[in-house]
């Protein structure tokens, strides 16, 4: 350390000096308020939380939540809320996303406890998003619905049926099978296609060469099938897949009860009709193959 820095940090730190230097120093006025200046830099760094840019932007989200949620329980008679909409926010709904992307979605992150008061809402509901967390994560998850929901309010969750996408290993017979098989291969994977599309740019793992899925697969929905089962269980961050039978226990170990199951779209309860719309993505008929409805009423 240079002789500077060894007297600049015996000034912040208040270090042993002889009378007569430190008289001296406090003659100049610049070097007291020099010292005072780093020594409450010095506080105000230990006191103050660092937060990542991340971090900061989630925080700032968190705020300006706040009276966004008062301001739609204050002007909703029946308060709904959606979580995970995606790019699609429900109107008349409380639309929240872990990544907003726009002003009129909170931020949510559906792995912490929710920001709302017990017995808030009428009915919750969540499309193709639980398959994005692991399985404890959606218990707990499960527990906060219950609790944020009014007595007699509805839950209904939307995700890939594990049926569905396991059963394009068995039989590729159907015309809607080969179907979704081509949709996934083609449109999603780009695996026929040469070149690597976003998907295959962003998911390096699926960057396969598509030479060698034309010379060693060249019938795509006989051939491709493992491939696409691969994709729904690993890719897009999925976690964790449902069947109808798991998915409706985990509601009724909840404390859910009158679980049923229903298609994209059709519910006994006109609120909650039409509220999927994962098929703007695959196309209508696609997402009724592979997407697993399931509601519950809290008692």
């Amino acid at each position: 350390m240079s002789e500077n820095g060894k007297w600049l940090s015996l000034l912040i730190n208040g270090g042993d000096m002889t009378k007569q230097w430190k008289q001296l120093l406090k003659r100049s006025q610049f070097l007291v308020r020099l010292v005072r200046s780093l020594r409450q830099a010095r506080v105000s760094w230990r006191e103050t939380p660092h937060l990542l840019p991340q971090e900061q932007a989630e925080q700032q989200m968190r705020q300006r939540r706040l009276p966004i949620i008062a301001d739609y329980l204050h002007t909703h008679p029946i308060p709904k809320l959606q979580i995970g909409v995606g790019i699609y926010p429900q109107e008349g709904w409380l639309n929240s996303d872990l990544e907003p992307t726009s002003p009129d979605i909170i931020f949510l992150d559906a792995t912490e406890p929710l920001p709302f008061a017990d017995e808030t809402f009428a009915y919750a509901c969540s499309e193709h998003m639980i398959e994005h967390i692991t399985y404890p994560q959606c218990q707990a998850l499960l527990a906060e619905l219950y609790r944020v929901l009014l007595p007699h309010g509805k839950v209904r969750l939307a995700t890939p049926d594990l049926m569905a996408v396991t059963g394009i290993t068995r039989s590729q017979d159907d015309p809607l099978t080969r179907e979704y098989i081509t949709f996934y291969t083609h449109e999603i994977l780009g695996l026929y296609t040469p070149g690597w599309n976003r998907f295959q740019q962003h998911e390096l793992a699926w960057a396969i060469e598509a030479t060698h899925m034309q010379h060693y697969f060249p019938v795509t929905a006989d051939d491709s099938a493992c491939f696409v089962v691969n994709l729904l269980f690993q890719g897009f961050g999925h976690r964790f897949l449902y069947d109808y039978h798991t998915l409706a226990t985990t509601l009724m170990a909840a404390g859910f009860t009158e679980i049923g199951r229903f298609a994209p779209g059709v519910s006994y309860d006109p609120c909650l009709c039409g509220v999927e719309v994962h098929g703007r993505c695959l196309g209508e008929a696609l997402n009724q193959y592979e997407t697993l409805v399931v509601e519950g009423t809290k008692s």
